[in-house]
Order: C-alpha cells, then sequence, then structure tokens
C-alpha cells in the first residue's frame, strides 16, 4: 500500500473523528458553511422555477401544435388555443405520423447526448451514485427540447423526470462552477430535483421528500432534505405566482368515512402491486428489444412513436401526459365501464414503455400516478355495485390508487403518499393512503421502475468512506487479529549484532522496542529505515539497542480499543506498525494491511 493511499485515508478518518472533540470550537463555521448550502437551495430554486416555467410554456406550445393543430385533437384548457385561432389541419394519417416525427426528432438531439434518454429520474440516481452528483451542463437544455418534441407530439410518459433531470443540472452546474465538495455537489444535485419536481407537480414538500428517497429503494439521503426543501418551496412559489395555485387534479370527495372500505383498499394494493410488476417486466423486455435493434437512436425513437401512434389511433387518451384523462376519469363518472378500465392501465404500460425504451424523453410518475388512478377507479366502483352502503364514491381511490403505485414501484415510501395529498389539498384520505401504500410496498419490495437505485446508502458509492468509518468503529481490536512476528521486535538490551540480523531478514523496518524478551513491557519505537548500517557495524559487538535513539513517546492501542480509535493513533505516528498492549505488556502489533482488510470485507 503506498503511503500516498495511507495518508489520503488516513487524514480523512482522523478529521473526522476529530472534528467531534473540537465541535464547540468550529459551531461558527458549521453555520456558514450551513448558511451557504441553503443560500444555493435558494438560487436553484429560483433558476429551476423559471426553468419549469419556460419548460411548461415550451411542451403546451408542442401540445398545441403537434395534437391540436395537425392531429385534431380539442384543445381544452391549452394556454395557447386561445392565442392563435388556428383551425385544425389534421393531416392525413397524423395519429401515425405525428407521435413518429417527435421522436424523431428526440432522437437526433439525444444523439448527440445520450443521458437525455428515456424518463430522467434514473439518470439523476446514475449520477449521484456512480459520477460525483456531476451532469453535462448542456443536459438541461437538450433534455427540455428532446421532452417537448416526445410528449408534445404524443408520445407517452411524465413531465416530471425530465424537469426533475433539468434541475438536477442547473443543481451540478452550480456546484461545479463554485467548485463545491463532491458531498456539496450531490446534495444540489437533489435539491434541483427537488425543485423541478416540486414546481410541475405543485407539491414542494412531496418533491423533496421523493427527490430525496429516489437513489435508493429501503433508504434516503437524509443531509440533502433540507437544502431539498428549501429548493422545493422556492421553486413552487415561482412556478405558481406565474401561473396559479390550483391544484393538479380537483376532487370532489377525498375523506375516508368507512373502516370496512379498508377490505377493498387491500383489494386495490393487490391490484396495484400486479400492475407494478406487469409494468416494470414490460419496461425491462420493451428496452431489451429496443437495445438489440441496430439502429441509430432516431430511428428507434421514430419506429417506438409510430408503434404509439398507432396504439393512440384507437385509444387516443393513452398517449400524452395523461393528466388531463385522469382529470376526466375523476369528473366524469360514466367515462369508462368497469371492465374497460384494468385496460387503460395496460395501455398506458404499453405506450409509456414503448416510448421510454425506445429513447423517447418522458418520465415515469405521471403514468405510474395513470395506472395508479386507473386500478383505483376499477376497485372503487366495483365496490359501489356490490357493497354501495361501505363505498358511495369512487374517487379516493383513483387518489389512493396513485399513492400505492408511485410509492411501490418508485419506491417513493413517504413521497407518494404527501405527493398526492399534496395535489388533492387535503389529507382526509391519510389512513388508506398510509394502508394501502404499505402494503403495496411489501408486495413490491424487490422490484423498482429505476434500474439504478441501491438497496441503501451500504450499497452507494456516495458513502464509502462513511461506510469504512462505521466498520472500523463497530470492530475491536483483538488478539487473533494481531501480527505476533517476534522479528519486529527488539529488546532494550539486545545487541546491534542481533538488530542487524533482523535488518537483513526483513529489510529497512520499524521495530517494536521492548524492556526484555521475557517482560514485553513496551519501551518506545525504533525506525530502522533512518539507522546508518556502516556505522552499526562499527560498533554492533558493543552496543545495544538502548544506544539507538528510540522514541518512547510513541503512542499504542489497548487490547479492546475500536480499530477506529486504533487507526487514528496510527496515522499520526511516522512508523509502518503500532504496538498493542495489554495491561502495559506488548501482546502484538497492527499495520496498515489490517486496517486494509476491513475496508475490502475480508476482516
Amino acid at each position: 500500500m503506498t503511503g500516498k493511499k495511507k495518508a489520503t485515508t488516513g487524514i480523512l478518518i482522523f478529521f473526522h473523528g476529530n472534528f467531534s472533540l473540537i465541535k464547540n470550537k468550529v459551531k461558527i463555521i458549521q453555520e456558514i458553511l450551513s448558511f451557504k448550502i441553503i443560500f444555493y437551495s435558494v438560487l436553484i430554486g429560483i433558476l429551476c422555477g423559471f426553468g419549469a416555467v419556460l419548460f411548461t410554456y415550451g411542451l403546451e406550445l408542442a401540445v398545441w401544435f403537434f395534437q391540436h393543430v395537425l392531429m385534431g385533437q380539442p384543445a381544452g384548457t391549452n394556454k395557447f388555443s386561445s392565442i392563435f385561432q388556428t383551425p385544425s389541419i389534421i393531416l392525413p394519417y397524423a395519429m401515425l405520423l405525428v407521435p413518429m416525427a417527435g421522436a424523431f426528432f428526440s432522437g437526433i438531439l439525444s444523439y448527440f447526448a445520450p443521458e437525455t434518454q428515456g424518463g430522467g429520474t434514473d439518470s439523476i440516481i446514475a449520477s449521484f451514485h456512480h459520477k460525483k452528483g456531476v451532469i453535462k451542463k448542456s443536459i438541461p437544455i437538450i433534455k427540455t427540447f428532446t421532452t417537448i418534441f416526445t410528449l408534445g407530439s404524443g408520445g407517452s410518459g411524465g413531465k416530471e423526470g425530465p424537469i426533475m433531470q433539468i434541475g438536477a443540472g442547473i443543481g451540478s452546474y452550480i456546484a461545479q462552477k463554485l467548485k463545491l465538495s463532491v458531498k456539496e455537489r450531490r446534495i444540489l444535485l437533489l435539491a434541483g430535483a427537488a425543485a423541478g419536481l416540486g414546481a410541475v407537480f405543485k407539491a414542494p414538500l412531496g418533491g423533496a421528500i421523493t427527490a430525496v428517497e429516489a437513489p435508493y429503494k429501503k433508504d434516503f439521503e437524509l443531509e440533502a432534505l433540507i437544502p431539498s426543501v428549501v429548493a422545493s418551496i422556492t421553486s413552487y412559489t415561482l412556478y405558481c405566482t406565474i401561473f396559479d395555485y390550483s391544484p393538479l387534479f380537483t376532487f370532489h370527495s377525498n375523506f375516508f368515512r368507512s373502516p370496512a372500505s379498508l377490505l377493498f383498499y387491500a383489494l386495490l394494493a393487490i391490484i396495484s402491486a400486479v400492475l407494478g410488476h406487469v409494468f416494470i417486466l414490460i419496461l425491462k423486455k420493451s428496452k431489451t428489444i429496443f437495445n438489440a435493434i441496430k439502429l441509430p437512436i432516431y430511428l428507434k425513437t421514430a419506429l417506438g412513436g409510430l408503434l404509439v401512434g398507432g396504439i393512440g389511433v384507437y385509444y387516443f387518451d393513452a398517449l400524452g401526459l395523461g393528466i388531463t384523462t385522469i382529470q376526466k376519469l375523476i369528473s366524469i363518472p360514466s367515462y369508462l365501464p368497469l371492465y374497460a378500465l384494468l385496460l387503460f392501465a395496460l395501455l398506458k404500460i404499453m405506450t409509456t414503455s414503448l416510448t421510454v425504451s425506445s429513447g423517447g424523453s418522458g418520465g415515469l410518475l405521471i403514468p405510474c400516478l395513470f395506472i395508479g388512478a386507473f386500478a383505483g377507479a376499477f376497485v372503487g366502483k366495483l365496490g359501489m355495485q356490490i357493497a354501495p352502503e361501505i363505498v358511495d364514491s369512487y374517487e379516493p381511490f383513483v387518489l389512493v390508487g396513485m399513492a400505492a403505485m408511485l410509492s411501490g414501484i418508485a419506491n417513493a415510501h413517504l413521497g407518494g403518499i404527501i405527493i398526492v395529498s399534496e395535489i388533492s389539498q387535503g389529507y382526509g384520505l391519510l389512513a388508506p393512503l398510509l394502508f394501502t401504500s404499505s402494503l403495496t410496498i411489501l408486495l413490491t419490495s424487490r422490484v423498482s421502475i429505476y434500474e439504478n437505485q441501491v438497496e441503501n446508502k451500504l450499497h452507494s458509492p456516495a458513502h464509502i468512506d462513511e461506510i469504512k468509518i462505521k466498520l472500523l468503529e463497530d470492530k475491536k481490536v483483538e488478539k487473533e487479529n494481531l501480527s505476533l512476528n517476534q522479528s519486529c521486535f527488539v529488546s532494550q538490551n539486545e545487541t546491534l549484532r542481533e538488530l542487524m540480523k533482523k535488518i537483513t531478514r526483513l529489510g529497512n523496518t520499524d521495530f517494536i522496542v521492548v524492556s526484555s524478551n521475557k517482560n514485553k513491557k513496551f519501551s518506545g519505537m525504533l525506525s530502522g529505515i533512518g539507522l546508518d548500517i556502516e556505522d552499526i557495524k562499527e560498533i554492533q559487538d558493543i552496543a545495544v539497542v538502548n544506544d539507538l535513539e528510540i522514541n518512547p513517546t510513541t503512542p499504542v492501542i489497548v487490547l479492546g480499543e475500536s480499530m477506529l480509535d486504533a487507526f487514528r493513533k496510527f496515522i499520526t505516528t511516522p512508523y509502518n506498525k503500532i504496538a498493542v498492549v495489554e495491561k502495559e505488556e506488548v501482546v502484538g502489533f497492527l499495520t496498515y494491511d489490517h486496517f486494509l482488510t476491513i475496508f475490502e470485507g475480508n476482516a
């Protein structure tokens, strides 16, 4: 092991440990650093808020042009329908050609930035774990246009994944320009993702919690929580000031009234889990198929767009964002018959898988909401038919279904519940939300729509140094782990001739000096590296070890100490080994290899 590597790891752990000892003296510095991160979080929130506004306008314009002007779909509440009184052209075969064309243009752009392909959230997670929080500065701009082309032309996906990646890119860029540490860069990356999600969902708290949950299946990034909340609230406030504070969906019945209805919510959890598994399976199979096709990315996305358009010819509401379709489901009880609700959920799975797996740009969270909403409507309407005295409205099931799907396969365990509560502007369904989401999480605990999610912090390269420290802290110095090479010990009265023999066998190493070979009381350390061999040869028969320069003040390790405390002492010495004592008698020694063994998981 090189001295440089020893010093690097040693300094890290040494300062980590001593920080706790002098924390009172550096309290002001901590406060300054905390204020710095909060200030940057506000800045990121402002930039992401404006970014979300521009992104929303761009997407609305694309939807108006592609879907209303070219495809003849109703303009609805589109912001540009009242500005441009343009009649629909309705191109021949528009339902097939428009999604294909939009996907083709998206593919051309993503050819130059492969990270912009797909949902966006998974790329954020990969950057967090494996790229030290670095996102190329071109990604937010290219991602904006690839998403506008994909979703505007009818591709199936959500706008939340792309805006999260755009926000994460802004956070990463600021951290890079300011030359912040890797840890701070990762925090600001998540803060940017939270800002984007909190704005477009109009759910600042849910956006922040979902962002810090995203890297893990069963954990969350606690240190990024406050910066994420600050950035998300800032972005949300700016976004809603420019648009409005109305919720994403309008509900008329969002209260829990009957404990007996929990039976139906349990059924909803089972159906949500099954649909979640199906979604992940089809998504992965679709990726495998498209990856096997030997075509440029822009032709793959065009093919995906063509197939999506083919479904749209018959079921247009399974295309696009799906937010309007969810509101139709809520507001129009007769929108679809009971048997068609699960079919529509499956169609959304197909269109989303084709869009995202072919390389198109679209998020996966809103499709999760869509699938969960239709599953909830199915169970709610079923309950109204067979037990009207228990279930008097299907709307609560729509909400709960959305949260269950989001919490389950996206592993947004708390974020999913809070997002759905915020988009409905009420916590009247908290009991069934917790109940159904918990059951769905149990049934989907081994799967995730995000390939780069890891189990917890122990599996993340982002926390490798913390893991090393914890490993050392939990392990004690024990006799069976010590080195006992007698050649590394010399007694005070040992002749220099004997010392020379040991140097010949071991090379220029360091020696532990003991009082005698029988009574091994620690006397100090002797550096064999600095010894002048020629001078020693002249006096080797008349001088003893005690005549040399011995360092009696070198720290020693007491048997039973933690390996972390032992390592702190070891790195403060100039020697390549450190003595371990029990009742002042040396019982062995440790070298850097002992600590390295623990780091590598072989202890």
